[in-house]
């Protein structure tokens, strides 16, 4: 009998290094002191709805209708749980950025918020693809959107390509604990105990405490 699937999954909307450059942008509506300017201002406050209010006002004045401020405005949607007005907005992003690797990680991480795992998967898998197109990939974006992918495959019992994809992971962040941790709850809900206790050992020695919550819980 498969052990029940320890819950997992990295947050694409702000882990590691895939958060939204915002260097060039910001310092133009900060000096331009728009609408726009606000909505980022009360995003970063955490006021994800006064930051709509903002963008709204800004795209109807046609204030710096830039892409970037369009991929903020779709995770502000997500953060107070409209949905499909985030979803709007993430395909009206990749329609400008359409071989953006965060833009297609966002949007896979609100696919994954709606159960659709299958979609994450083919989003996770374009951003994959276009990040190594770029010059000097960053391995700590592979490492997350192939981690995200393994959960994905995970939560549709597809443990081989799970296991797949948290090796990818691992091999781009090797030194990342929460990889091996991910990669003993996969092997756990194979029933595989020893090797599970194994990847929460390697967790743990990494640095990421919580696996030794499971090793307590789990391994003799």
């Amino acid at each position: 009998m498969k052990h029940f699937l320890i819950s997992f999954f990295l947050t694409t909307c702000f882990f590691a290094s895939s958060q939204t450059n915002t260097t060039s942008d910001t310092a133009t509506i900060y000096i331009n002191n728009t609408n726009i300017g606000a909505g980022w201002d009360y995003y970063w406050l955490g006021d994800y709805k006064n930051a709509i209010i903002s963008f709204d006002k800004g795209f109807e004045l046609k204030e710096n209708y830039l892409s970037t401020h369009i991929k903020l405005y779709a995770l502000c949607k997500q953060n107070v749980g409209d949905y499909s007005g985030a979803m709007k907005a993430f395909n009206d992003f990749l329609a400008l950025e359409n071989k953006s690797p965060d833009g297609y990680s966002k949007r896979a991480g609100l696919k994954y918020d709606l159960g659709d795992y299958s979609g994450a998967i083919k989003d996770y898998t374009l951003a994959i693809k276009y990040e190594n197109e770029k010059p000097e990939p960053y391995k700590d974006d592979l490492s997350s959107y192939y981690g995200n992918m393994a959960s994905c495959y995970a939560y549709l019992k597809q443990d081989e390509n799970a296991l797949k994809n948290i090796n990818l992971a691992i091999f781009n962040s090797p030194k990342n604990g929460y990889y091996h941790f991910v990669k003993g709850s996969i092997y756990y809900s194979m029933v595989k105990d020893a090797l599970a206790c194994e990847e929460w050992s390697k967790a743990g020695e990494l640095g990421y405490m919580q696996a030794y919550d499971e090793i307590r819980k789990n391994c003799k």
